[in-house]
């Protein structure tokens, strides 16, 4: 090969490459100014004993592990995430704000690699980056968990996409990969099953047409792989249909209660919250809504629908009968995609913003797909506008939702957490360990006061004293309260306040 041709090539992959790293690492910049004020800065509920879980147990304790749920890919990650940052809760948040930019970056890769103009991966990009969905990724530690699997399921979709639209088996096989990965990471993705399926019978249906035979192999490797996933899981985890909150779908199924959980979730992908006793999960109900935000996710809706309506219409008109067929399908490819999820998320005893997320890049990716598909420039100028509305109106709305995170169902705990944190392991470190402690509250959160304050000490190296009181009455009744750092939790300003140089000064009254 000549040298100056290699070379060439060379710099144009190093130009990518850079181009590529300057794009991730503004989006990273951009979720950490969105999200700056949730980072990470303790551990409340389910993330409560995870590093001591994951820096104690090793790589395969950590990740092959049976009982309740068996995710050893996303254990796997969660084991990397606390082996990179160890006891350090605030690294954790900047790695997730990472972790989640990668994604992001992946769902502007997938659009704009497949679009005529690079805006609509921006577009994409954004729209899923500001989404309300993320707030579970972004404030706890577990949230690694969900967006690995999402991760994962945007390869499956952008593989399956662009194997539908080039007839590359390849892509269908690296899907199948994404596919069994995913599945390891959250049991919610094995209902991508019969996506496959369908993907694999309309390609190679389009296919014989043209060679006069289909490509078998690739299908009897998507049930086997199903089979070994679900034999996996018989025998790792004891109840297979084990849903949300240790409750097996089994015992709490009821075909009415999902239709009522599919309608809450495809409000949800609209913008569309349901009632004030949702708010728990939802953040806002709609009727707390202003006036100006309804209208909002009302003209988003009708954008996103006409957006859909009008490329049906342009398909069946104007376009050959084959490439008719193969876009119509990948259309329903998408919607297939955002049922299923909605579907398999709808099961349990409820339905959580956080698992939205999946389904909602399909929903991107389905708008911007539809939006850019060949038609006349007047069409073309009607979809990019209508493109636009609904980008504006649910940028607007999922800023308006972040004020509400104060209602989610862990928000409180997290709260006094971390305010906690603020008063001891934030300005001690490890020495807060040879104080004896003193809180003074009568707020008591789903997590002791002693749990909370010793999850820092991973390795069980400490020993922690701490009494809580209800009042400052009782401080009369504790000894040597002038060798102790007393906290009194002030739930106006949401903080806890440093007694101990009041009490040392003898300035404390007993009222």
């Amino acid at each position: 090969m000549n040298i100056k041709y290699l070379n060439t090539d060379i710099r144009k992959k190093i130009v990518r490459l850079a181009k590529n790293a300057g794009i991730l690492l503004l989006i990273y910049l951009s979720i950490w100014l969105l999200e700056k004020n949730h980072l990470l800065r303790c551990s409340i509920l389910d993330d409560l004993n995870f590093f001591k879980n994951f820096c104690n147990n090793g790589f395969w304790g950590s990740v092959f592990s049976g009982g309740y749920k068996f995710r050893p890919v996303s254990n796997g990650a969660l084991w990397m995430a606390a082996e990179i940052c160890q006891k350090n809760i605030y690294l954790y948040g900047y790695l997730n704000v990472f972790i989640n930019a990668i994604a992001t970056f992946l769902v502007y890769i997938f659009i704009n690699e497949n679009s005529k103009s690079q805006w609509y991966g921006v577009v994409g990009a954004l729209l899923y980056m500001t989404s309300r969905f993320s707030y579970y990724q972004i404030t706890t530690q577990i949230g690694v968990m969900e967006t690995v699997s999402t991760i994962l399921f945007i390869l499956i979709i952008r593989n399956l996409y662009i194997y539908m639209k080039d007839g590359d088996s390849k892509y269908y096989c690296y899907a199948l990969i994404s596919y069994g990965l995913c599945s390891m990471s959250h049991e919610r993705y094995t209902i991508m099953f019969p996506i496959l399926i369908y993907a694999w019978f309309v390609t190679e249906g389009q296919l014989k047409k043209q060679t006069g035979r289909r490509k078998y192999g690739l299908l009897i490797g998507t049930i086997c792989e199903f089979a070994i996933i679900m034999l996996i899981f018989k025998l790792m985890v004891a109840d297979i249909l084990m849903g949300t909150g240790g409750q097996s779908v089994s015992s709490t199924f009821s075909v009415t209660e999902m239709l009522k959980n599919v309608a809450k979730s495809v409000g949800y992908l609209l913008g569309v919250n349901g009632s004030a006793s949702d708010i728990y999960l939802t953040m806002v109900a709609w009727s707390a809504y202003t006036v100006w935000i309804k209208g909002i996710v009302i003209a988003s809706i009708v954008c996103a629908g006409t957006i859909i309506i009008v490329g049906v219409l342009d398909i069946l008109k104007n376009i050959k009968l084959q490439e008719r067929k193969k876009q119509l399908c990948i259309m329903l490819f998408f919607i297939l995609s955002i049922g299923a999820m909605v579907l398999i998320s709808s099961a349990t005893i409820r339905v959580e913003l956080r698992w939205m997320y999946a389904p909602y890049t399909a929903v991107i990716a389905l708008l911007i797909y539809t939006a850019q598909l060949e038609t006349d420039r007047k069409k073309s100028i009607v979809k990019d506008t209508l493109l636009i509305i609904y980008f504006v109106g649910m940028i607007f709305f999922n800023m308006f939702s972040r004020n509400f995170y104060s209602n989610l169902y862990y928000w409180g705990n997290y709260t006094i957490a971390n305010a906690l944190t603020d008063s001891t392991y934030a300005r001690y470190g490890d020495d807060m360990y040879s104080k004896s402690w003193v809180i003074i509250t009568d707020v008591q959160p789903n997590n002791a006061f002693e749990d909370l304050m010793k999850q820092y000490d991973v390795y069980d190296e400490y020993e922690l004293k701490v009494q809580v009181i209800a009042s400052v009455n009782e401080l009369e009744n504790i000894q040597n309260l002038e060798n102790k750092e007393v906290l009194f939790w002030d739930k106006t300003i949401n903080q806890f306040i440093n007694l101990t140089n009041v009490i040392k000064n003898k300035e404390i009254s007993g009222n």
